[in-house]
């Protein structure tokens, strides 16, 4: 992955949580709501679920109470140190490193429930947000649910960046020097969601959260738009 700038970031965020000095998050609310109004479980045992950026690890034991083995991947390691260290002796997950991003060590169609959750748009490229929707396709069940988060016109990086191609945008802020993401607009985004991958919007919402302060930093204000994606039938 070339946005190595957006990786570093998380890397040392994520090392407060190994020292201690950062709690574990509690689950997404919108991603319940979105698994909620879909009537998303497990209908039979031992299905699977792909966390796309497991981060901290704080959607495992959601998805483990909805029946799910999971497998949570990320490109930084202290990301995957703090999810084995939080789930340490639970036998329904596996944690998985990912040197590229856009490149899945997993067999078609291997998942039920593939989640990208405020992960996907730091691919930072409309080509490697394409390459890694396709990967995210490629290993879901052919009757499984894509759930992914993109940042809204909102989202406060917007008014800290600069866009350098289109819909794409290059972060000036002390904290986020460097790191590049990928947000097209609404419009946009279901077009590429129907009409260049072949999916269907069953769910949107939108969502806010974080601090408004003046000063940039991973408590800002954040705004997503949340999908709940099938395949087109």
């Amino acid at each position: 992955m070339s946005n190595s700038a957006s990786i570093a970031v998380y890397e040392k965020d994520f090392q407060l949580n190994v020292q201690g000095r950062k709690g574990i998050l509690h689950p997404s609310e919108d991603l319940i709501r979105l698994m909620v109004r879909g009537q998303i479980a497990a209908k039979e045992p031992g299905e699977c679920a792909l966390d796309y950026g497991v981060g901290d690890g704080r959607h495992i034991g959601y998805l483990n109470s909805l029946g799910y083995r999971v497998t949570g991947t990320d490109v930084a390691p202290s990301s995957l140190e703090v999810s084995n260290k939080l789930h340490a002796g639970n036998d329904r997950f596996t944690g998985v490193y990912l040197d590229d991003p856009t490149a899945l060590p997993f067999a078609d169609s291997t998942f039920s429930v593939v989640l990208a959750w405020e992960t996907i748009h730091w691919l930072g490229s409309p080509d490697k947000w394409l390459s890694g929707m396709h990967e995210l396709i490629r290993v879901m069940a052919p009757t499984g649910v894509l759930l992914l988060t993109m940042p809204t016109e909102n989202h406060y990086l917007k008014r800290y960046s600069l866009e350098v191609d289109k819909s794409t945008y290059h972060c000036t802020t002390a904290f986020r020097t460097d790191c590049v993401f990928y947000s097209p607009n609404l419009f946009t985004l279901r077009h590429l969601f129907e009409k260049e991958l072949g999916l269907t919007v069953a769910q949107t919402l939108r969502y806010e959260y974080g601090s408004t302060s003046t000063e940039p930093s991973l408590d800002e204000r954040m705004s997503f738009y949340g999908f709940c994606l099938t395949r087109a039938r």
